[in-house]
């Protein structure tokens, strides 16, 4: 049975190959050059990193906690016709048996390569140690995410994982907390084991929704994808809403562009986070000082700038879509009480509310003075406000697209130390 699973991968990896081999060859090339990068990094902060060891892990307990809080796929997926053909009998117990154990095993040189890093590339049994804690923790994790998933009380698999934490980062400073770990991760297996009952209909058409998926990935079926995804979007459910606000109509309006951003796709937010992050790493940390020509203050100050203006432009951008969309929809026949003029005003101020917050805690993250902080989250609420305010007028999007950017790229460059 396991032979016959592990031929199964196989051959989805070669298809998955044969399929995207210009892409695996470039993806291949971009790993390459980004490890060589890496090691040239931690390298030269490997003294850096050996000093801040506990808030290194402290941050990979809060990364683990967003993947567990946030995660869609299935902690271990078994194949639909797995479940069908043989659920209720002893070759589906082996079968549930590898799935774990394939899962326990690829937690292996995440928690390697981890502790290497955290060591400063050196090899050394402080290395193997953190090597055992990081396996043990990621491999509760795995077993949080899927009690979480059989929707057991949250209470439980919180606490859980908070107790997990923190017996984690104390047993890296001190070996005696070891033990409180392996308790933790045996209290949380009997928990999931005594308390966990599957709802094997709701796992079936979730493994075979993410089959579905996978298998139109793999043979680089478009129509497939492109219909996955409109189904996908239309059943989607949205737990925040905003029913209590639309009791009067004058906030009705706002609160839809605030719901509209708020349902953003991942890649959008992604688009906002990222290059706002590396501005501040790279200008308030010593991480890209391997890199060409980030070494120099000036260059790295520019690259920043630049970074983070490209995020509120996207957040402009995606704005700008929203609202245009509305607005077509009104002049096609859908009544709204409202004119054109108020739907880019309601627009305009949710994105100055965001963008203005994004723009204070960039600040504050990068030292700023409080005076500059507070005059840089003005002048950027004013700036979308006023794009808005000239694109109800009929102003062509380039040029407010061109005199945003030059106002954010200004108003970041100088308000950053």
């Amino acid at each position: 049975m396991v032979k016959y699973l592990l031929l199964q991968k196989v051959r989805a990896m070669i298809i998955l190959l044969k399929n995207y081999t210009g892409g695996a060859v470039a993806l291949l090339v971009t790993a390459c050059i980004g490890i060589a990068y890496s090691w040239n990094l931690v390298s030269l902060n490997a003294e850096i990193i050996r000093n801040h060891t506990r808030e290194l892990l402290v941050a990979i307990c809060l990364i683990q906690a967003a993947v567990i809080l946030f995660q869609k796929r299935l902690t271990a997926r078994i194949h639909p016709a797995s479940l069908q053909f043989f659920y209720n009998s002893d070759a589906f117990s082996r079968i549930v048996r590898f799935e774990i154990l394939k899962k326990v095993i690829t937690k292996i040189p995440i928690a390697a390569v981890l502790a290497l890093i955290l060591t400063g590339l050196c090899l050394t049994g402080q290395t193997v140690w953190l090597g055992i804690l990081l396996f043990l923790f990621l491999s509760e994790g795995s077993q949080i995410a899927w009690m979480k998933y059989n929707r057991v009380n949250p209470f439980i698999w919180i606490s859980g994982y908070v107790i997990s934490c923190a017996t984690f980062v104390m047993a890296s400073e001190n070996r005696l907390w070891i033990c409180a770990l392996c308790a933790a991760v045996i209290v949380m297996l009997i928990c999931g084991s005594k308390m966990i009952r599957v709802d094997m209909g709701r796992y079936f058409n979730d493994a075979l929704s993410e089959e579905r998926t996978d298998c139109a990935s793999r043979y680089a079926d478009m129509a497939q994808m492109q219909q996955i995804m409109a189904e996908q979007k239309a059943n989607k459910r949205y737990k925040l809403k905003f029913d209590k606000m639309l009791e009067k109509r004058e906030y009705a309006l706002l609160w839809k562009a605030s719901t509209e951003l708020y349902r953003s796709s991942g890649g959008v937010k992604i688009i906002l986070i990222v290059p706002v992050l590396f501005a501040v790493i790279i200008n308030r940390t010593n991480i890209a000082a391997g890199i060409p020509f980030l070494e120099y203050p000036a260059v790295a100050k520019m690259v920043g700038v630049l970074c983070y203006t490209m995020a509120i432009t996207s957040l402009r951008g995606t704005i700008t879509v929203q609202a245009n969309k509305f607005q077509a929809k009104h002049r096609l026949g859908m009544f709204v009480p409202w004119p054109e003029k108020k739907i880019f005003e309601a627009y305009g101020l949710a994105g100055a509310v965001l963008g203005a917050g994004v723009t204070l805690v960039t600040c504050i993250l990068m030292g700023s003075p409080v005076w500059e902080i507070c005059l840089a989250g003005i002048v950027t609420a004013a700036a979308f406000w006023g794009a808005f305010l000239a694109l109800s007028k009929g102003v062509n999007d380039r040029i407010i697209a061109y005199v945003f950017n030059l106002i954010i790229f200004a108003i970041f460059y100088l308000g950053t130390q």
